[in-house]
């Protein structure tokens, strides 16, 4: 018998944690299987941004290949049942299916995820990842998944993983999927150019930084990593300086600032090459291992530690309160050391158990006022409920 499954991903790196986790569910059960791969963009419009996704599904046996557009994820964002039901049917009748087996998503909330999770209700519920997989079990609003397979089991807010079967998916699935996107990769085959330009870089002594997409100013933006990377230029030859796959082409031009603040210091500024700007930074450095990377946050900080031992360095929290404090005003700042901790974790973490519990912090053990940004609004009755979870928490 045919296990027919519904897959999701958002991003090409999401593409590597999906992929490596289907390699191993294939070892855990040898059933035989048909993949549909449904792809959300989280209501961006770029169609290189898509593109790169679709590339990037080079790397596995998909049955059936459907891009969730812009229109839909705002249709299903509208909350209109009638709507998602619309969505739903819309999605059956493209993948000219009615019913799966199983879903696989990246998480249980976001458009794509969401219709995934309720496209066959009697289905089972899987979520993959490294972090932010299981961001919202305890809300009644998202479907709870039956089991994570999660690269890094971290738990942030509250004890979740002790209410869920989770599985740590083995370095060795990754670091295969890394292959296969080598492989298999147009975007890669056809700039062989552009990545030994890189290579040429990363062999002078480069330092690599990663920008974000969520400032609004450039010049606060530019301002920031130009005080962030000060304390660290002298140590270079060069700054190669990347722009996140999700960046409105209309800010490109903080690399130009950028540059124009570095002038009067003795270190070259090189742009990352547009076109494998959406090449994940894990694929990256198995072509052009740079000797250090930077960074606002990013997740792949913990990949990059976990398979080439290269450690990140991130902005810190004063320079992110000063120029970014509208995208961290419901966000505890301890996290941006925390990341930094985390990847200290990975040196003797023995790849099985949890790797990391978020301690609350003194402002959030004051309030709770977070709840409702990181739970989504829970009902009283389950808001009283998480609460009291909280403070057994704070007693242990």
């Amino acid at each position: 018998m045919i296990k027919r499954r519904l897959v999701t991903v958002q991003g090409t790196t999401q593409m590597l944690d999906c992929v490596s986790c289907l390699q191993f569910l294939r070892e855990l059960d040898s059933t035989e299987t048909e993949d549909y791969l449904l792809i959300g963009s989280l209501c961006s419009s770029d169609e290189n941004f898509v593109e790169a996704i679709i590339d990037s599904a080079r790397i596995w046996n998909w049955k059936k290949i459907l891009h969730l557009s812009w229109d839909m994820e705002e249709k299903w964002l509208k909350g209109i049942d009638t709507d998602r039901l619309d969505c739903i049917s819309t999605v059956k009748n493209q993948f000219g299916i009615s019913e799966v087996d199983e879903c696989i998503c990246c998480r249980n909330t976001q458009p794509v995820n969401e219709l995934a999770a309720n496209f066959s209700p009697n289905s089972k519920f899987f979520v993959y990842g490294d972090i932010g997989a299981l961001d919202s079990i305890l809300s009644p609003s998202y479907r709870k998944p039956d089991a994570a397979y999660l690269c890094f089991p971290i738990e942030y807010f509250y004890r979740i993983l002790d209410k869920i079967d989770y599985k740590v998916v083995p370095k060795k699935y990754f670091q295969r999927a890394i292959d296969l996107y080598i492989e298999s990769s147009e975007t890669i085959c056809q700039n062989q150019s552009s990545v030994n330009y890189l290579k040429h870089l990363a062999a002078e002594n480069s330092l690599l930084f990663l920008t974000t997409w969520v400032i609004n100013s450039v010049e606060k933006e530019a301002d920031m990593y130009y005080k962030a990377l000060l304390p660290y230029i002298e140590r270079f030859k060069n700054v190669v300086v990347k722009l996140h796959p999700r960046r409105d082409k209309e800010k490109e031009n903080v690399l130009d600032l950028l540059e124009e603040r570095l002038k009067s210091h003795s270190v070259n500024v090189f742009k990352f090459p547009k076109v494998l700007n959406y090449v994940p930074i894990e694929v990256i450095f198995r072509l052009a291992p740079f000797r250090s990377v930077h960074t606002f946050i990013s997740g792949s900080c913990m990949t990059l530690k976990w398979l080439y031992g290269t450690e990140a360095y991130f902005v810190n929290r004063e320079l992110l309160s000063e120029h970014a404090r509208d995208f961290f005003k419901h966000i505890d700042l301890d996290w941006v050391e925390t990341m930094t901790l985390l990847q200290k974790k990975i040196d003797t973490w023995n790849g099985v158990d949890i790797l990391y519990r978020y301690p609350l912090s003194k402002s959030l053990k004051r309030k709770y006022g977070y709840v409702k940004a990181f739970a989504f609004s829970l009902p009283k009755r389950a808001l009283s409920k998480l609460r009291k979870i909280i403070r057994k928490d704070y007693e242990k």
